[in-house]
Protein backbone atom coordinates (compact mmCIF):
# COMPACT_ATOMS: atom_id res chain seq x y z
CA UNK A 1 0.00 0.00 0.00
CA UNK A 2 2.76 2.45 0.90
CA UNK A 3 4.69 2.11 -2.34
CA UNK A 4 1.52 2.64 -4.37
CA UNK A 5 0.80 5.89 -2.53
CA UNK A 6 4.36 7.08 -3.14
CA UNK A 7 4.04 6.31 -6.85
CA UNK A 8 0.70 8.11 -7.13
CA UNK A 9 1.97 11.09 -5.14
CA UNK A 10 5.02 11.45 -7.33
CA UNK A 11 2.83 11.13 -10.40
CA UNK A 12 0.77 14.09 -9.16
CA UNK A 13 3.94 16.07 -8.38
CA UNK A 14 5.41 15.24 -11.80
CA UNK A 15 2.20 16.35 -13.53
CA UNK A 16 2.24 19.64 -11.63
CA UNK A 17 5.90 20.26 -12.39
CA UNK A 18 5.51 19.37 -16.07
CA UNK A 19 2.73 21.92 -16.33
CA UNK A 20 4.07 24.77 -14.16
CA UNK A 21 7.86 24.44 -14.00
CA UNK A 22 8.44 25.82 -17.53
CA UNK A 23 6.43 28.92 -16.62
CA UNK A 24 8.41 29.50 -13.42
CA UNK A 25 11.74 28.87 -15.15
CA UNK A 26 10.81 31.19 -18.03
CA UNK A 27 10.03 33.95 -15.53
CA UNK A 28 13.52 33.66 -14.04
CA UNK A 29 15.38 33.33 -17.35
CA UNK A 30 13.47 35.99 -19.31
CA UNK A 31 15.95 38.11 -21.24
CA UNK A 32 18.86 35.71 -20.80
CA UNK A 33 19.28 35.16 -24.53
CA UNK A 34 20.47 38.75 -24.91
CA UNK A 35 23.21 38.31 -22.32
CA UNK A 36 26.61 36.93 -23.16
CA UNK A 37 27.59 33.82 -21.24
CA UNK A 38 28.81 34.95 -17.85
CA UNK A 39 29.20 32.51 -14.98
CA UNK A 40 28.07 35.11 -12.44
CA UNK A 41 24.96 35.93 -14.48
CA UNK A 42 24.24 32.21 -14.84
CA UNK A 43 24.54 31.73 -11.07
CA UNK A 44 22.25 34.69 -10.39
CA UNK A 45 19.59 33.34 -12.75
CA UNK A 46 19.85 29.89 -11.16
CA UNK A 47 19.33 31.41 -7.72
CA UNK A 48 16.40 33.40 -9.10
CA UNK A 49 14.85 30.18 -10.37
CA UNK A 50 15.18 28.58 -6.93
CA UNK A 51 13.71 31.71 -5.34
CA UNK A 52 10.70 31.68 -7.69
CA UNK A 53 10.09 28.00 -6.94
CA UNK A 54 10.25 28.59 -3.20
CA UNK A 55 8.02 31.65 -3.36
CA UNK A 56 5.28 29.90 -5.33
CA UNK A 57 2.70 28.44 -2.93
CA UNK A 58 1.65 25.56 -5.15
CA UNK A 59 5.22 24.54 -5.95
CA UNK A 60 6.00 24.37 -2.24
CA UNK A 61 2.76 22.53 -1.58
CA UNK A 62 3.47 19.82 -4.13
CA UNK A 63 7.07 19.42 -2.98
CA UNK A 64 5.75 18.94 0.57
CA UNK A 65 3.11 16.59 -0.85
CA UNK A 66 5.77 14.31 -2.29
CA UNK A 67 7.90 14.55 0.86
CA UNK A 68 4.91 13.64 3.06
CA UNK A 69 4.37 10.55 0.95
CA UNK A 70 7.94 9.38 1.50
CA UNK A 71 7.84 10.23 5.20
CA UNK A 72 4.52 8.41 5.58
CA UNK A 73 5.97 5.29 3.99
CA UNK A 74 9.27 5.16 5.86
CA UNK A 75 8.72 6.99 9.18
CA UNK A 76 5.11 6.99 10.31
CA UNK A 77 1.71 6.74 8.57
CA UNK A 78 0.65 9.98 10.27
CA UNK A 79 2.38 11.92 7.46
CA UNK A 80 -0.23 10.64 5.02
CA UNK A 81 -2.72 12.97 6.70
CA UNK A 82 -1.06 15.82 4.79
CA UNK A 83 -2.69 14.41 1.68
CA UNK A 84 -6.10 15.41 3.04
CA UNK A 85 -5.23 19.02 2.21
CA UNK A 86 -5.49 17.99 -1.43
CA UNK A 87 -9.27 18.12 -1.08
CA UNK A 88 -9.10 21.80 -0.13
CA UNK A 89 -6.65 22.59 -2.92
CA UNK A 90 -8.72 20.89 -5.61
CA UNK A 91 -12.13 22.11 -4.39
CA UNK A 92 -11.93 25.69 -3.03
CA UNK A 93 -15.65 25.65 -2.19
CA UNK A 94 -14.90 23.11 0.53
CA UNK A 95 -12.45 25.59 2.05
CA UNK A 96 -15.43 27.83 2.81
CA UNK A 97 -17.16 24.92 4.55
CA UNK A 98 -14.09 24.30 6.69
CA UNK A 99 -13.82 28.01 7.47
CA UNK A 100 -17.45 28.07 8.55
CA UNK A 101 -16.75 25.32 11.06
CA UNK A 102 -13.32 26.54 12.14
CA UNK A 103 -14.15 30.24 12.50
CA UNK A 104 -17.62 30.37 14.03
CA UNK A 105 -19.42 33.68 13.69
Amino acid sequence: MGSISIALSFLIVAFFLSRNAPIIIDKAWRGASKDKFNILQYLIRTLKTIYYFLSDFFALYYIAYGAASVLGRFLHPFFFSFHLFEVMIRFPVLLNVIKSVWIPK
